[in-house]
């Protein structure tokens, strides 16, 4: 089940000699109908080679070879994307047709993998593929887990902030994955590329496993489950943080007190970004009716099914009357919980500069760096137009810088840990 066009992006730093060649190789591809080549910042002929050859150039002044490959994805205009790099000597067309037979309706990636007899592959074979296998094992079947030749489906990644730097292979291997799409391998043969020093493998190594140590962290972090009172205040409060944990690849309860048609519909759009959520509406009543033990009852089932190792919800001295009473639903419901079920970990967010006002009892102990999450989380609010979006969006960055001041990062979400069943030790005398 081939598609019906292919864009072909190929990032490139200081790589004239070879390019043209790569780009020549594939143009006359019937499904190939644009040839992208990201210059990242160049300091030799490499775009006018790739250029004479036909292919369309794209400038970057700041290198990054993630920051390249997401600009050539961002040009494409197909959703299939053949991608690779720009140091290989050998390249044929044959790549591509290979890696098309391999789409089946279910499949979101293509890695290739191939024999190159001066390559010992390294970093691959004694770091990579060992660390993978203790923290991933889901990806151990993976020949060559960062190999730079693949045909992947674009649109399975909106919405996610994948680095700018080498860890980018990697982490598109490890998203498209979580989101349960499959990952086929086809074998090229023999490769020739560049072969680069060990020493030179150094400094990515170190980001590539620390990469996958955080991906080992989420693998067996659990669920992350938000009790929100409206459709719109996981996106407010919490947007930046639902966006960093889905894009490491877990997986988000999105539990909505009360709402409307209309917000409930604007809700759904957040599904249409992220495949890894759950969205559910707790009752679709107003909150003055919600002060009732089947509305408790309904929760505490949630929290005991879903058994979250996190639970994020409304403070208790919100200035909203409706956000509160989110709170006492989350109280009500836990109190029916025994110890064991309980999360591991309950927050709650801050909201309307409770931080600032005169006599809050807000009290952050905890700050979510989103400073790579922030934008897309303002687009996420942009969602909600029954809203006035504009005014939430200033709200919200007015709010993530500040928090971001007090933590040093340019914007962060606040939350206050609290322990539900500690209590102050009992005093002898007052």
């Amino acid at each position: 089940m081939h598609p019906e066009k292919v864009s072909v992006v190929i990032p490139a730093r200081n790589e004239s000699a070879t390019v043209g060649n790569v780009v020549a190789a594939l143009r006359n591809h019937p499904l190939v109908d644009e040839i992208i080549v990201v210059d990242s910042a160049s300091s030799d002929d490499t775009a006018a080679r790739a250029s004479a050859e036909g292919a369309k150039v794209i400038r970057l002044e700041q290198a990054g070879f993630g920051r390249a490959v997401k600009a050539g994805f961002a040009a494409a205009r197909n959703a299939w994307i053949f991608k690779l790099d720009a140091d290989m000597t050998n390249v044929s067309v044959n790549w591509l047709s290979l890696a098309l037979e391999q789409i089946e309706p279910n499949v979101g990636l293509v890695k290739a993998y191939w024999v190159n007899k001066d390559d010992p592959l390294p970093m691959t074979n004694l770091a990579l593929k060992p660390t993978i296998k203790m923290l991933i094992p889901g990806l151990s079947n993976i020949r060559m887990p960062t190999s730079g030749i693949y045909l992947c489906n674009k649109s399975l990644l909106t919405g996610h902030v994948l680095a700018d730097d080498f860890v980018f292979d990697l982490e598109l291997l490890v998203r498209i994955y979580r989101l349960n799409y499959e990952i086929k391998q086809v074998d090229l043969g023999i490769v020739l590329d560049c072969i680069k020093p060990v020493s030179n493998y150094i400094g990515m190594a170190g980001d590539l496993l620390r990469f996958l140590h955080q991906q080992g962290k989420v693998e067996s972090s659990g669920p992350l489950m938000l009790v929100m009172a409206h459709a719109d205040d996981a996106e407010i409060w919490c947007g930046g943080t639902i966006a960093k944990f889905l894009s490491a690849g877990g997986h988000v309860e999105l539990w909505i007190a009360t709402g409307d048609a209309i917000r409930e519909q604007e809700a759904k759009h957040l599904l249409q970004i992220y495949n890894n959520i759950s969205l559910n509406f707790l009752r679709k009543q107003e909150f003055e009716h919600f002060d009732n033990p089947e509305t408790v009852a309904l929760l505490s089932e949630a929290i005991t099914r879903v058994r979250p190792k996190t639970l994020i919800t409304h403070h208790y001295s919100d200035d909203h009357p409706d956000h509160r009473t989110c709170y006492d639903l989350v109280c009500g419901a836990c109190m029916k919980i025994s110890d064991d079920k309980m999360p591991n970990s309950i927050y709650l967010c801050n909201s309307y500069f409770q931080n600032t006002s005169s006599g809050s009892g807000f009290r952050a102990n905890t700050f979510i760096n989103i400073s790579a999450e922030a934008e897309l989380k303002y687009r996420l609010i942009q969602q909600h137009p029954s809203q006035d979006p504009a005014h939430w969006i200033n709200m919200a960055r007015a709010m993530d810088g500040l928090n971001g001041a007090k933590c040093g990062v340019s914007a962060a979400e606040a939350y206050e840990k609290i322990s539900f069943y500690s209590a102050p030790s009992a005093q002898e005398y007052l």
